[in-house]
């Protein structure tokens, strides 16, 4: 019976070190995204005041928000990437 609670412990043990070892390999990743996610919350701010702008703008503005949002698709496919490689 010792020699199972042994093993056992020792499995216990495992699988604990491995899921803080994934939550700190997890976390630093994250943590290297604060830049990419605070890009995307500065853009999406910017793509609000494009769209609260006065319309008339000979098209320029349209194509600010269009590229806005394009930028943003391109943050999540980094962010993405990254967190994946």
């Amino acid at each position: 019976m010792v020699h199972g609670t042994s093993q056992r412990l020792k499995t216990i043990a495992l699988v604990l070190g491995s899921g803080l070892v994934g939550s700190l390999l997890t976390g630093t990743a994250l943590a290297q995204q604060d830049n990419m996610i605070n890009a995307r919350a500065s853009i999406n701010q910017g793509i609000g005041y494009l769209q609260a702008a006065v319309p008339d703008k000979g098209g320029h503005r349209a194509n600010a928000i269009r590229l806005a949002h394009q930028a943003v698709r391109e943050i999540n496919l980094g962010i993405g990437y990254s967190n994946t490689h």
